[in-house]
């Protein structure tokens, strides 16, 4: 009777070793390569790769799907899904963050290569049609003016395929200027082959820095963000971080 006893605790605490083992990283964001991509092509985004190398070998599947932003966000923060990638503190203020950052976010307004405007601030929007994408933050002073201009001089637009759609329109002559990252707007227009929009001038003098946002409403959200620390240190001291970044054009962010 002792026998069957111990083995049935041996058998429950290795149930709930496995169960432990077996956790999952729910994250979800919108289409942004090259920060997060497809989530079945060979190249799905430098974050999701990262994310796979810290997460994995310690028994953390890392569980990636495509959502529109403003309901990747809401998800997450309601604690439905784990993690978002590539928010940033002000756009997700409610979040867990490591102290690491993820990237830098690096905005720009773009315009077709016939227009010889130029960004100087917000004041020099002033009678051009801005396109954005729903629910994205990208500075304050810009945020401020999106949020009190919607629907008159911005017009925003949602959806995984989002900028493809801006790309569109702008050249269709609907909107004037868009704004987007830098990386993002360069790699999706190589993809599209577009050539005729071009750089009309950043919107920061620095940088903002990218941010793994988790859940408030997860019990496991800081010991994720533990986790990540502790990853991109290793990741970055062995050299795989730069490895990984090589894969898309992009160089690590210290």
């Amino acid at each position: 009777m002792k026998t069957w006893r111990i083995s049935l605790i041996v058998a429950l605490l290795l149930l709930v070793a496995c169960s432990a083992l077996a956790a999952t990283l729910s994250v979800r964001a919108d289409n942004w390569p090259p920060y997060n991509a497809e989530p079945q092509a060979s190249k799905p985004g430098y974050m999701i790769e990262l994310l796979k190398e810290i997460f994995e070998p310690q028994g953390v599947t890392v569980e990636y799907k495509l959502s529109p932003w403003t309901r990747a966000l809401h998800d997450v923060n309601s604690g439905k899904f784990d993690a978002v990638v590539g928010t940033d503190r002000s756009e997700s203020p409610e979040m867990v963050f490591p102290q690491e950052s993820f990237g830098n976010l690096d905005n720009a307004m773009y315009v077709r290569n016939d227009n010889v405007w130029r960004y100087q601030g917000v004041a020099s929007l002033k009678g051009k049609r801005l396109g954005v994408i729903d629910g994205y933050g990208y500075n304050g002073e810009l945020d401020a003016y999106i949020e009190n201009n919607q629907g008159k001089q911005v017009f925003a637009v949602s959806g995984d395929d989002a900028l493809p759609k801006l790309i569109k329109m702008l050249q269709a002559g609907r909107i004037d200027v868009l704004v987007e990252n830098v990386y993002v707007m360069n790699y999706t227009l190589g993809k599209l082959g577009v050539t005729n929009l071009v750089n009309a001038g950043k919107t920061d003098d620095e940088p903002l820095p990218l941010e793994f946002g988790l859940s408030p409403e997860r019990s496991t959200s800081k010991n994720y963000a533990r986790m990540f620390d502790e990853g991109i240190a290793k990741l970055r001291a062995s050299g795989r971080l730069a490895e990984i970044l090589k894969r898309y054009g992009v160089s690590d962010w210290k």
